[in-house]
């Protein structure tokens, strides 16, 4: 599976954005039995990346709705960073060049988000229905702006997910 994340202009533009030229290309490989790995090339960016996930949109549309987390990749576990039920394994990395090359771990989100789901029933929606699902990356610019906004953490780039036709078992349940 794979992603092309661009800066969102629906629904993650503000004023001084120091991150609205971000862009990042993710390559997944999502195995309930061997692991998640995701390898993510993020372009642009100024800020420290604090987060990053597969989310579910709430209304089934990837490109432009909104939703929970429901697998985490890196991301900051100290306080007041996006807490979600489950902790990231390794934190993002930092740019180099305004370049953050980074090879991350999945988790699968404790919570309300994936009720009624295992990791492997989570997994095979993603493979069947991709275009409910976005990868999104969090910095902590929008994180700040957004959590003073109230709308709480909406990322700094994202991408619908989409099966990758040159990788054959790019998702193994």
């Amino acid at each position: 599976m794979f992603s092309e994340l661009s800066f969102n202009t629906l629904v993650q533009s503000f004023p001084s954005n120091p991150d609205s030229e971000a862009t990042a290309y993710v390559d997944c490989k999502l195995c309930s039995r061997s692991g998640m790995q995701c390898t993510a090339n993020v372009l642009g960016g100024r800020t420290q990346l604090v987060a990053s996930h597969i989310h579910l949109a709430s209304d089934g549309d990837g490109e432009n709705g909104a939703g929970p987390p429901v697998i985490n990749f890196c991301g900051d576990n100290g306080p007041g960073m996006i807490a979600d039920g489950s902790s990231y394994k390794s934190p993002c990395s930092h740019y180099k060049n305004r370049a953050a090359l980074m090879s991350m771990t999945g988790n699968f989100v404790d919570g309300a988000q994936n009720a009624g789901f295992t990791l492997g029933s989570r997994l095979k929606d993603i493979a069947a229905n991709p275009s409910k699902y976005y990868f999104n990356f969090h910095s902590i610019a929008s994180w700040t702006h957004w959590q003073i906004e109230g709308k709480g953490p909406v990322g700094m780039c994202r991408g619908v997910m989409q099966m990758s036709q040159r990788r054959l078992g790019s998702l193994l349940v």
